[in-house]
């Protein structure tokens, strides 16, 4: 079905390619973040290449929506750098401020070793000591930079020292406080000039396999001239690390773009009928790169448990005939049973997420399976929801006993990845058929194909 892709009508989240057997047609392929980024020189959409060059005294990533540096002779101050494509002199650099993990403060005269990491070419670690450092990935949307320790912890304070050159922080400022309040989002915005946006998204920690979001408080202030950026644990999150086990990755991530999707889940009810109609989620996550139980229903005696899903995609560039949809998700950790898709109403506020922003009948559904991408062809009603002006919202539900009404007598579930995951190998996206209703001929006028 697949042609050769027409470059002109990239877009930062979507690619469009002929169809083989139809030349009035194109098929979208639409990911719920940014695939490409413009090169400034050629004015053309390229494929995001997250890889680091080594300069000799920098590495730099700068195949992506920012270009993202980091000095390689150890200093913590201005370790790390963004800048815009459109480069007019905006630098954004951090420097580490502070660090205390169970009331012990770390030295931080310098990092002893700065390396790439042998496998993953976008992840640079910093190493303090033998047992602490920092781990940082370079995302599509976002640089990812994590205090990483070996050891137990059970309080924490780190601080970053801020430098702006050519930005602004945007939030509301307290003056009682000398600092920033948090957006309805959590997050802390810079604009440059141009008109570019960074920002500090709620932080969050996580071992080797399990994660925590919501145990962190973080704050943005001013001391003098300088901007702090502080994150500690909250009681939940302290909470948390007295169950959790080393090594835990403490993060502090600054965004360029949205990635847009999320689990909710409701654990330990004791009525089916209660849990499957029940709004307010135990928790909800908008930061996960792959989990296991994405659409699950589960009765452990003596209690019941739910996990929905929540996908967003911009169809804004959709034009034409939409002739077909489906949703593609890579399936990861387990496969009990069916999953459906259906339309979703879920707000783009995390904090105002629900476990019921669903609305109508199911799109259709599909057998799951394991590490390999899970169809889910839509309907007439799936084809008909798509918003050719916004953004298309998906939610994905366990369709054998969640969406069916049938009260579980064991555990189903089923995982898949997220946009949160590094590369798009693994990525959810929209596949959607249009018809163009323009000629071959025409169809390839003036385009690169590849």
């Amino acid at each position: 079905m697949y042609g050769n892709e027409i470059v002109a009508l990239r877009g930062p989240n979507h690619k469009v390619f002929a169809h083989a057997d139809d030349p009035s047609k194109q098929i979208m392929q639409i990911h719920a973040k940014p695939i490409h980024y413009k090169n400034i020189a050629s004015g053309i959409m390229e494929d995001i290449d997250l890889s680091f060059q080594d300069n000799g005294k920098d590495m730099i990533s700068s195949k992506n929506m920012v270009s993202v540096g980091f000095r390689k002779d150890g200093n913590p101050q201005k370790y790390m750098g963004i800048r815009a494509h459109n480069d007019h002199g905006q630098q954004f650099e951090l420097s580490i401020y502070s660090a205390t993990i169970n009331s012990i403060i770390l030295p931080l005269a310098g990092f002893r070793k700065v390396s790439l990491d042998t496998i993953e070419q976008c992840i640079i670690n910093h190493e303090l000591s033998d047992n602490v450092g920092f781990h940082t990935q370079v995302h599509e949307a976002f640089v990812q930079t994590a205090i990483k320790t070996e050891y137990p912890v059970s309080d924490f304070s780190i601080s970053f020292e801020v430098h702006l050159t050519g930005w602004n922080c945007i939030n509301e400022y307290d003056d009682g406080s000398n600092s920033y309040i948090e957006n309805e989002y959590g997050r802390f915005v810079f604009v440059s000039s141009d008109g570019t946006k960074l920002w500090f998204e709620r932080p969050s920690m996580w071992t080797d396999n399990e994660h925590m979001a919501r145990g962190i408080d973080h704050r943005l202030e001013v001391s003098g001239k300088k901007f702090i950026y502080s994150k500690t644990a909250n009681d939940m999150g302290r909470k948390w690390l007295q169950t959790a086990n080393a090594p835990f990755f403490i993060d502090a991530s600054i965004h360029y773009a949205d990635t847009r999707d999320g689990m909710s889940y409701i654990a330990n009810a004791l009525s089916w009928t209660t849990i499957r109609d029940q709004a307010t989620p135990s928790a909800a996550f908008n930061d996960i790169v792959n989990n296991g139980n994405s659409a699950e229903a589960k009765y452990a005696a003596p209690f019941y448990a739910l996990y929905r899903s929540w996908f967003w995609f911009d169809t804004s560039a959709v034009t034409g005939t939409v002739d077909s949809v489906s949703l593609f998700l890579y399936g990861y950790g387990l496969a009990d049973s069916d999953v459906c898709a259906m339309k979703s109403i879920q707000d783009d506020v995390l904090a105002n997420w629900t476990m019921t922003a669903f609305t109508g009948s199911e799109y259709g559904h599909v057998t799951w399976a394991l590490s390999q991408y899970n169809e889910i062809v839509f309907n007439s009603t799936g084809i008909s929801d798509i918003n050719t002006s916004g953004d298309t919202k998906v939610c994905i539900r366990e369709y054998t006993h969640d969406y069916l009404n049938s009260s579980p007598t064991t555990r189903y579930a089923n995982g898949c990845y997220y946009s949160d995951n590094t590369g798009t190998d693994y990525d959810p996206y929209l596949e959607i058929v249009i018809s163009t209703g323009v000629t071959e001929d025409a169809l390839y006028m003036g385009f690169v194909i590849v």
